[in-house]
């Protein structure tokens, strides 16, 4: 389980233009230093003016030391020093993209303040944001490290407007419920105002494992056909045995969609939680999750992204695996 860290709603924060002005403004918040990209930063500055293009570049963020001698400090760039919160709210909606030009930064929390401002993003696709919004209209990341591939990167993205959808998902993934929710699951605690299953007579309710004690293995399959058969009445109660003394993924996932399906959103999302934890086929579980949480309705909408970006987090992980790339 990835727990992010929370940037929870900006309530006053105002939404940039969607259409870009015709001098596009491009905007970076951060100290000044050269892991986070002042050197391309400027480079790509000059490469735009170099080009004829009528775009504006500002920083916002104190100088550090921590610049080198040969890093370059456009004096086209508006360097604006630090900002007070307000005023910095005020610069990213007179923007009309966000350019993250940093080098290496796990997740940084300056693109969810971009995302929540509704501003076109652009970063290195080494940047642990690329994973939550990878494929969203209004994001574009680059994979070589040089001025030209991010100069192209502005250029498509200022291009298109962004996803709504996708932006409001990612809004939800780093705001404090979804930050409760995840720690939760991450330590094994009871979701928020869940109820716990009784324990059985054997006492206690076991660990969240995948592992089945032999004489129970045989309850899972008896589990599995009565589910299949459409048999809901035998499959909650054979389910129900099972769950008193270990916690198999198939059977909470199976007992979770049961729930979901007669209306009991509170039961079928604390289940979901638990086939999390198990640890057991983690991409498979997600996309179950996901699918079973859409079923709850309202209630389950917010595990529901997670759950479809857990899902594409995963994938893109294994993809980067699979072509030898760094993740």
């Amino acid at each position: 389980i990835v727990v992010y860290n929370t940037v929870p709603r900006d309530t006053h924060r105002t939404p940039a233009a969607v259409e870009p002005s015709t001098a596009p403004r491009i905007v970076m918040v951060g100290t000044v230093q050269d892991r986070k990209g002042v050197d391309l930063f400027s480079r790509v500055t000059e490469l735009a003016r170099a080009k004829g293009l009528p775009w504006r570049f500002s920083w916002i963020g104190w100088r550090t030391p921590r610049i080198g001698r040969d890093t370059l400090l456009s004096d086209r760039v508006e360097w604006m020093g630090a900002l007070s919160r307000q005023r910095v709210r005020e610069e990213l909606a007179a923007s009309d993209a966000f350019f993250l030009s940093s080098v290496d930064d796990p997740m940084p929390l300056s693109v969810v303040e971009a995302v929540q401002h509704r501003l076109r993003v652009v970063t290195y696709h080494r940047i642990g944001s690329r994973e939550v919004l990878e494929g969203a209209p209004g994001y574009r990341s680059f994979t070589e490290y040089t001025p030209e591939a991010a100069l192209a990167a502005l250029d498509a993205v200022l291009a298109e407007n962004i996803s709504e959808e996708r932006y409001r998902e990612v809004e939800e993934l780093f705001d404090t419920p979804a930050f409760t929710h995840r720690m939760s699951l991450a330590l094994g605690l009871p979701m928020p105002g869940a109820v716990g299953l009784p324990a059985g007579p054997e006492g206690g309710e076991g660990g969240f494992a995948a592992a089945l004690d032999q004489q129970v293995a045989h309850r899972v399959v008896e589990f599995r056909e009565h589910f299949r058969a459409g048999r809901e009445e035998e499959a909650l109660r054979v389910g129900t045995e099972i769950l008193r003394r270990r916690r198999p993924t198939d059977v909470l996932l199976g007992m979770a969609d049961l729930h979901a399906r007669r209306g009991r959103g509170a039961d079928a999302l604390q289940l979901l939680g638990a086939a999390v934890c198990t640890g057991a086929e983690r991409s498979r579980v997600w996309r179950e999750v996901a699918r079973i949480a859409e079923l709850v309705g309202p209630e389950g909408r917010t595990l529901h992204r997670f759950a479809r970006l857990e899902t594409l987090r995963l994938r893109m992980r294994a993809r980067s695996r699979g072509a030898g790339t760094p993740t």
